[in-house]
């Protein structure tokens, strides 16, 4: 991912949009076109900017879908969620289904990129022993949170998630 195209486009719509909204003192503007033509400068460099921020969001999750996949399986395997382990009896399987339009980059700071997604869990409850065994299927939507240092984009870590099991008691 190329960074500086991304910082350049910004700085380029911060420096018109400074351009478009800073008047000199003692300058009273009582033309209507100039006042029309100083607030239509300033909404086309304000628009630049926010057109540059959602390239920029775009362009990192992009860069980081793979990424956020693995870091999405690995934290299914690895952690366990408590809210869905205290309705199994037995245990638990889950086959999470998320579209990449559900990853949404949440925050771009100078140190950390904040990564959120959701989906549908399909999960397997387990109950029983070998030879009573029971299973019972049932889809909790969830969504889990990575963040990541802006250094290392790919060294996601899961700091917060939620499995919604509302529909499980209703």
């Amino acid at each position: 991912m190329d960074v500086d195209d991304l910082h350049r486009a910004a700085i380029r719509s911060i420096e018109a949009l400074n351009k478009a909204t800073h008047v000199r003192p003692d300058t009273l503007v009582n033309d209507e076109a100039t006042i029309k033509s100083f607030i239509d400068e300033a909404l086309v460099a304000l628009e630049g900017l926010l057109v540059s921020f959602s390239e920029g969001r775009s362009a990192v999750k992009e860069a980081l879908a793979d990424d956020v996949y693995r870091a999405m399986s690995d934290a299914l395997i690895e952690q366990t969620f408590d809210n869905i382990d205290i309705l199994a009896g037995k245990g638990y399987a889950i086959d999470p289904w998320i579209d990449d339009a559900e990853i949404e980059v949440e925050a771009l700071r100078s140190q950390v990129i904040a990564v959120r997604f959701s989906g549908v869990a399909n999960v397997t409850l387990h109950y029983g022993s070998k030879h009573d065994a029971a299973e019972i299927q049932h889809d909790f939507p969830f969504w889990l949170r990575f963040e990541a240092p802006v250094e290392k984009p790919t060294k996601l870590t899961l700091v917060a998630h939620h499995f919604d099991d509302r529909s499980w008691y209703s």
